[in-house]
């Protein structure tokens, strides 16, 4: 019996990856290796996906805690924007943030 391999198509041609996205899991600090690791799965052109890790130094995470920071800044003001007002207090969980606004289909 054959196994089909996620990353080739049907057709047995490699199957390039067109995005990745996180794991809903928590993501792990070797303080000795001074990495990080986040879980992440990769989406193929053939539609599979593969389970996957990226693995950040701390630079790098910094880096990135700076832009999502610039990402739900960006989000926070287009909602805003969009519903005429100023957002009033704490900020709440990123997952609420990126959610589609009630009442847009």
């Amino acid at each position: 019996m054959h196994h089909k391999d996620n990353a080739t198509s049907d057709q047995g041609v490699w199957a390039s990856v067109t995005h990745a996205t996180p794991l809903q899991r928590d993501a792990v600090h070797d303080h000795r290796a001074q990495q990080a690791a986040l879980g992440i799965e990769l989406h193929r052109s053939n539609g599979r996906t593969t389970p996957s890790v990226l693995v950040l130094t701390p630079a790098q995470v910094e880096l990135c805690a700076i832009q999502f920071e610039q990402l739900i800044s960006k989000r926070l003001r287009a909602l805003d924007t969009g519903r005429g007002r100023r957002r009033r207090g704490r900020r709440t969980g990123c997952r609420s943030l990126f959610r589609r606004p009630t009442g847009t289909g």
